[in-house]
Protein backbone atom coordinates (compact mmCIF):
# COMPACT_ATOMS: atom_id res chain seq x y z
CA UNK A 1 0.00 0.00 0.00
CA UNK A 2 1.01 3.63 -0.34
CA UNK A 3 1.33 4.04 3.44
CA UNK A 4 3.78 1.16 3.73
CA UNK A 5 5.80 2.49 0.82
CA UNK A 6 6.03 5.92 2.50
CA UNK A 7 7.23 4.34 5.74
CA UNK A 8 9.91 2.38 3.94
CA UNK A 9 11.01 5.45 1.99
CA UNK A 10 11.17 7.49 5.21
CA UNK A 11 13.32 4.84 6.88
CA UNK A 12 15.66 4.72 3.92
CA UNK A 13 15.82 8.52 3.83
CA UNK A 14 17.31 8.63 7.33
CA UNK A 15 14.27 9.69 9.34
CA UNK A 16 14.98 7.16 12.09
CA UNK A 17 18.52 8.42 12.58
CA UNK A 18 17.44 12.08 12.47
CA UNK A 19 14.74 11.53 15.10
CA UNK A 20 17.11 9.62 17.36
CA UNK A 21 19.71 12.39 17.00
CA UNK A 22 17.15 15.06 17.97
CA UNK A 23 15.99 13.05 20.97
CA UNK A 24 19.62 12.63 22.10
CA UNK A 25 20.35 16.32 21.68
CA UNK A 26 17.26 17.51 23.58
CA UNK A 27 16.53 14.82 26.21
CA UNK A 28 14.62 17.16 28.54
CA UNK A 29 12.34 18.62 25.87
CA UNK A 30 8.96 16.93 26.15
CA UNK A 31 7.84 18.12 22.72
CA UNK A 32 10.91 16.65 21.05
CA UNK A 33 10.41 13.38 22.94
CA UNK A 34 6.71 13.08 22.13
CA UNK A 35 7.04 14.13 18.49
CA UNK A 36 10.09 11.91 18.07
CA UNK A 37 8.28 8.89 19.45
CA UNK A 38 5.23 9.62 17.30
CA UNK A 39 7.45 9.78 14.22
CA UNK A 40 9.24 6.55 15.12
CA UNK A 41 5.86 4.92 15.67
CA UNK A 42 4.63 5.98 12.23
CA UNK A 43 7.82 4.93 10.47
CA UNK A 44 8.18 1.60 12.28
CA UNK A 45 4.54 0.54 12.20
CA UNK A 46 3.66 -2.47 10.13
CA UNK A 47 0.41 -3.60 8.59
CA UNK A 48 -2.44 -4.41 10.92
CA UNK A 49 -2.69 -7.99 9.66
CA UNK A 50 0.25 -10.33 10.04
CA UNK A 51 4.02 -9.93 10.15
CA UNK A 52 5.86 -7.65 7.78
CA UNK A 53 9.54 -8.06 6.92
CA UNK A 54 9.94 -4.39 6.00
CA UNK A 55 8.49 -3.25 9.33
CA UNK A 56 10.79 -5.68 11.13
CA UNK A 57 13.76 -4.17 9.30
CA UNK A 58 12.69 -0.62 10.22
CA UNK A 59 12.29 -1.65 13.85
CA UNK A 60 15.74 -3.24 13.78
CA UNK A 61 17.18 -0.01 12.37
CA UNK A 62 15.47 1.98 15.13
CA UNK A 63 16.81 -0.40 17.76
CA UNK A 64 20.34 -0.19 16.38
CA UNK A 65 20.09 3.62 16.33
CA UNK A 66 19.30 3.69 20.06
CA UNK A 67 15.53 4.24 19.98
CA UNK A 68 14.83 1.76 22.77
CA UNK A 69 17.08 3.54 25.27
CA UNK A 70 15.66 6.92 24.26
CA UNK A 71 12.08 5.68 24.62
CA UNK A 72 12.91 4.36 28.09
CA UNK A 73 14.47 7.70 29.03
CA UNK A 74 11.42 9.59 27.76
CA UNK A 75 9.12 7.36 29.82
CA UNK A 76 11.16 8.14 32.94
CA UNK A 77 11.51 11.87 32.17
CA UNK A 78 7.84 12.53 31.33
CA UNK A 79 5.72 10.25 33.53
CA UNK A 80 2.67 12.54 33.36
CA UNK A 81 2.50 12.68 29.56
CA UNK A 82 -0.09 10.01 28.79
CA UNK A 83 0.28 10.29 25.02
CA UNK A 84 4.03 9.83 25.19
CA UNK A 85 3.66 6.95 27.64
CA UNK A 86 1.26 5.08 25.34
CA UNK A 87 3.36 5.51 22.21
CA UNK A 88 6.55 4.61 24.08
CA UNK A 89 4.94 1.44 25.46
CA UNK A 90 4.04 0.29 21.96
CA UNK A 91 7.48 1.10 20.57
CA UNK A 92 9.18 -0.67 23.47
CA UNK A 93 7.01 -3.70 22.78
CA UNK A 94 8.35 -3.76 19.23
CA UNK A 95 11.99 -3.24 20.15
Amino acid sequence: SAGLARRQHAAVAGVIEAVVAAMRRFPQDGSVAENGLETLHRVCAGPYAGPDAAAAARRQSASEAGAKMLAERAVAAFPDNDGLQGIAAEILGWL
